[in-house]
């Protein structure tokens, strides 16, 4: 008796039509893309491109940076196109494929890149991390479909909590790799490209449960370009906006600086 209030309330923040299965598959995408960010970005490839592709160049911390910033500032400016034409066309399920298989086939290539190739690896970071990003915009935006009030949270941590363990699961597969490679007595150009193989194919046998199990829905809304153009056309003048305001800011007393920096910030945050 005891079991039942318990599954009560796990159904209840779903939506109706949605299981748990539908929702556990829409939590695997976080699992499956986790790797990449832990690997390419953060534990294993950025320091092989400063060190390697770079060759320790004092420049080659900044190259890396601006090209992570390049690949933002793409995500930032066809974001709100891409959504606006997902909506219209019900078409995140098939974009979220087209990032995913971007994202899988540039970190692949990346290990084509080796010492003093730096424009190879700086496009393929590129290109990685804008698929990276954009579908981890699409995949978001299937959550208000699977839950409803608080539920939004709870699966939302769902896919947090398996995301942390993918991507530590992959890392730890590709550290494994690394030191069997330094016992064989390999050097890294041979054992990092075999890394980005290894995150590139868990990320992409592990994302199937999404695309066998997650259901796209809503309703067609035919043409995309009215809504396109309204949303890109929103965008462009908050930036005016904020920019004019950050211009304002510059100009103004020190005092009155730190005066207004938090509000600042917290609009920026909540926007």
């Amino acid at each position: 008796m005891s079991a039942l209030p318990h599954r009560a309330s796990s159904r209840s923040v779903l939506n109706p039509g949605v299981g748990k299965s539908e929702a556990w598959a829409w939590a695997m995408f976080d699992f499956a893309n986790s790797g990449y960010t832990t690997v390419v970005i953060t534990a294993v490839y950025n320091a092989y491109f400063v060190a390697v592709i770079a060759g320790n160049a004092h420049w080659g911390s900044l190259v890396w940076t601006a090209a992570l910033a390049v690949s933002y500032a793409l995500v930032m400016f066809t974001a709100p196109g891409l959504g606006a034409y997902a909506d219209a066309h019900l078409a995140k399920k098939k974009l979220l494929a087209l990032t995913t298989s971007g994202c899988v086939l540039a970190t692949a290539a990346l290990g084509l890149a080796g010492p003093g190739e730096l424009w190879l690896a700086v496009v393929l970071i590129i290109v990685s991390n804008f698929f990276y990003a954009t579908g981890e915009n699409l995949i978001a935006a299937f959550l208000p479909e699977l839950a409803r009030g608080r539920g939004l949270g709870r699966v939302s941590g769902w896919g947090w909590g398996l995301g942390y363990f993918g991507g530590m699961l992959t890392l730890g597969a590709c550290l494994a790799y690394i030191a069997y490679a330094r016992e064989s007595g390999q050097t890294a150009e041979s054992f990092v490209p075999v890394t980005l193989l290894i995150t590139a194919g868990i990320f992409l046998f592990a994302s199937l449960p999404t695309f066998l199990l997650l259901r796209e829905r809503g309703v067609a809304r035919g043409c995309a370009c009215i809504a396109i153009f309204g949303v890109s056309w929103s965008a462009s003048c908050f930036i005016r906006r904020a920019y004019k305001r950050s211009s304002r800011w510059r100009r103004s007393t020190p005092s009155k600086q730190w005066a207004s920096t938090p509000s600042r910030l917290s609009c920026w945050f909540w926007w």
